[in-house]
C-alpha cells in the first residue's frame, strides 16, 4: 500500500512523503512553535490523504496538549459519556470537555495553530515535542517529556516491547 502511494505520488510530481495508512503517528519530533503559535507537523504526517482537522485538547493535569482526529475525538466523546452515564452528570463533563478544547485545522504549509492559553497551561513556549500514538498525537514541552520519558513505568514498557519483538 505505501509502496503504492510513492509510486503515485511520484508520477504526479507531488514531492510529499505518503502518509501511513491506518497507523499515522508513529515517530516523535522536536518542532519550534513560530510567533504566530504553530507547529509544524512532521511531512510523513501531512502527506496525501492525511486528517486536516484535529481536536487539540488540554489534559486534566496541564502535562500535554492531546490531538485527535476527528473520528477520534467523537469516538473518545462517546466512549467517555458511554462510561459515566449515570455515574456523574452529564452536562458537567460536557463543559468540562468544552473548556479544555479547540477545533483547529492545519494551514496550507501543514503548521497547526496552537491556542496561546493551552501553551501557557502546559508549559510550552518555544518548541514542543510531538510524540506519535498511532490514531492520535501529543504535543509535549520538551523537559516535561524528557522526565516522562525516564520514569520507570516508561523503561518496563520498553522492556516488555523488547521482549515480544525478540520474540518473533
Amino acid at each position: 500500500m505505501i509502496r503504492e502511494q510513492v509510486i503515485n505520488t511520484s508520477q504526479t510530481g507531488d514531492k510529499s512523503p505518503p502518509a501511513c495508512p491506518d497507523l499515522t503517528y508513529i515517530e516523535n519530533s522536536t518542532h519550534a512553535i513560530d510567533e504566530s503559535y504553530r507547529i509544524m507537523l512532521p511531512a510523513n504526517w501531512r502527506g496525501p490523504g492525511a486528517e486536516r482537522q484535529f481536536y487539540l485538547m488540554v489534559t486534566g493535569i496541564d502535562k500535554y496538549l492531546s490531538v485527535m482526529p476527528l473520528k477520534a475525538y467523537g469516538e473518545f466523546v462517546a466512549d467517555l459519556r458511554k462510561k459515566y452515564e449515570g455515574k456523574i452528570s452529564m452536562p458537567d463533563l460536557d463543559r468540562e470537555i468544552n473548556s479544555r478544547v479547540k477545533c483547529v485545522t492545519l494551514d496550507r504549509f501543514g503548521r497547526l495553530p496552537l491556542p496561546p492559553t493551552f501553551l501557557t497551561r502546559v508549559g510550552i513556549t518555544k518548541q514542543g515535542v510531538l510524540v506519535g500514538r498511532h490514531s492520535e498525537f501529543e504535543i509535549w514541552q520538551p523537559e516535561k517529556y524528557e522526565i516522562e520519558a525516564t520514569k520507570p513505568e516508561r523503561i518496563t514498557v520498553g522492556a516488555i516491547i523488547d521482549t515480544e519483538l525478540a520474540k518473533r
